[in-house]
């Protein structure tokens, strides 16, 4: 939304305006509310952090502890819209590939010509999550249980080693922290 503001010249989109909007959206909703939360500050008028003021950063609560992103430049950091001239091109191109990148959406409703990559990403998620929506999936993990690799011996070190070697336990921790 910010990206095709900015290229539209509608409004004046800036960075305390995008942190204050991520902020205000995520309150709405009591789940995204523990997630999302503005930057504090501490007692005695002070920051919990070195963002300027509270209204120029968020922090985003991961399974893994709190993380503080700053928002200054963030738009310009984050800005991926084509020039419309650059998207009509990769609409023509003669090339299958090169046209799959363009929005053949907006070039036939004669809108302005704007995809960002953003957008492509965020279109093909949606296809894979709809396409993975409609399977029964199942994942197996192996793991050996001697290293002789002979039935009926179990070595639960080796075993254990394996589990955390490769992420199981914090999959474990991660699902059942609901992330």
């Amino acid at each position: 939304e910010y990206s095709q503001n900015l290229m539209n010249r509608v409004g004046n989109p800036t960075d305390v305006g995008f942190c204050q909007k991520a902020v205000d959206e995520a309150s709405k909703d009591p789940a995204r509310k523990k997630v999302l939360t503005q930057v504090r500050m501490a007692r005695g008028g002070r920051k919990s952090s070195a963002s300027s003021a509270p209204n120029e950063g968020f922090v985003i609560r991961h399974y893994a502890g709190q993380v503080e992103y700053k928002t200054g430049g963030w738009l310009d950091k984050n800005n991926d819209r084509l020039l419309a001239e650059c998207e009509e091109l990769i609409c023509d191109s003669a090339n299958p590939l090169v046209t799959s990148f363009g929005d053949e959406d907006s070039l036939a409703a004669r809108a302005p010509l704007f995809k960002s990559i953003s957008k492509k990403y965020t279109k093909d998620l949606e296809a894979l999550l709809e396409t993975l929506s409609t399977c029964n999936l199942h994942y197996i993990r192996c793991f050996k249980p001697n290293g002789e690799q002979k039935p009926n011996k179990f070595e639960g070190p080796l075993v254990l080693n394996q589990i955390v070697q490769c992420g199981t336990i914090e999959l474990v921790k991660i699902m059942h922290d609901g992330y």
